[in-house]
């Protein structure tokens, strides 16, 4: 009881000293609104483009069936092997962000000269390497702290694909087959425009390796149809052709591959990051949390006597004793 007392007395007295300190608690929050404030007019605002994406209709029933199958064996912990549409779902989602992607929309001018714009020259129309004023000292302390300088490079598809990693989200939820691709740029029509590439860019990537698959596989049966001549070897093969050029009549189609989009990418009405309202009562209640840490410890270092105990708080302690 003593010891509950004794903590109410200590928070009072510091609220009430916090209290007489307003003026200078509202300095600091003033300040690090002000702060905020200067970041905000400095700062790149950035809209958020979206694409959604569902693994591309099977045509077969067997995948149907295995898809339904997977399912039930899901909710009961079996994993079983996934159909022809969801393993290439799941290809597409890992190639988002593979060399090979990036490679693909390297050979693009304005994707490269918009994600590299700090280091691309329009006047010269070539890639510059960024100095600022402290680059030669930075890289004379690294020197000297044994920490290796790297010989700058022009971006190329490993620098773009280091990009693609960092900035792409790629959201997904086990109840719903949609996928929710995003991306954040200060120019939205770019934002959506970059979304659209990199689908396209990682859906044909599969297309085509999947048709170059198809017309091996099916180029290698028809050699070997003209020269098997058992029945049922021949039944098998034939079956096996017919297979493959399905195969490849869907990779050869205009149609979505691996992943079907939900129309075209929408991008935010307005700006999504960063985001003033919030980071200004952040600023404001971080200020007074800053101002009332500086206040007590300056009070804790004797740079202030503790204030006289209200009447109440003295009740108490005439009755703790």
């Amino acid at each position: 009881m003593e010891s509950t007392t004794q903590r109410s007395i200590d928070l009072a007295e510091i609220s009430a000293y916090l209290w007489s300190k307003k003026l200078i608690l509202a300095m600091f929050a003033a300040a690090s609104i002000v702060s905020v404030s200067l970041y905000l007019h400095a700062a790149t605002y950035k809209y958020t483009a979206e694409i959604k994406v569902s693994p591309a209709q099977s045509s077969k029933m067997g995948n149907a069936r295995l898809s339904q199958l997977s399912g039930l064996a899901s909710i009961a912990g079996v994993s079983l092997p996934q159909d022809a549409a969801s393993m290439s779902f799941s290809l597409y989602l890992e190639g988002l962000k593979s060399l090979d992607v990036a490679r693909e929309l390297a050979k693009d001018p304005q994707v490269m000269h918009m994600i590299f714009a700090a280091e691309w020259d329009p006047s010269r129309q070539a890639y510059f390497e960024p100095r600022g004023p402290l680059t030669d000292v930075i890289r004379s302390t690294k020197s000297m702290l044994g920490v290796p300088n790297y010989v700058w490079q022009p971006p190329d598809a490993q620098q773009l694909q280091s990009y693609l990693s960092r900035n792409i989200q790629i959201i997904q939820n086990a109840k719903s087959p949609v996928v929710v691709l995003t991306y954040e740029n200060k120019d939205p029509r770019f934002a959506a425009n970059l979304l659209q590439k990199l689908h396209s860019a990682a859906d044909n990537s599969l297309r085509g390796k999947a048709r170059v698959r198809a017309e091996e596989n099916v180029a290698f049966l028809n050699q070997e149809l003209s020269q098997v001549t058992n029945i049922e070897l021949r039944t098998s093969l034939a079956s096996a052709q017919t297979e493959q050029v399905m195969q490849l009549m869907t990779a050869s189609s205009s149609l979505a591959f691996a992943a079907e989009p939900f129309g075209k990418p929408i991008v935010s009405l307005r700006p999504t990051s960063p985001r003033p309202i919030i980071l200004l009562i952040a600023g404001a209640v971080g200020g007074l949390m800053i101002g009332s840490l500086c206040l007590l410890l300056f009070r804790n270092m004797g740079g202030s006597r503790s204030l006289p105990m209200r009447p109440e708080q003295a009740t108490w302690a005439e009755r703790s004793t």
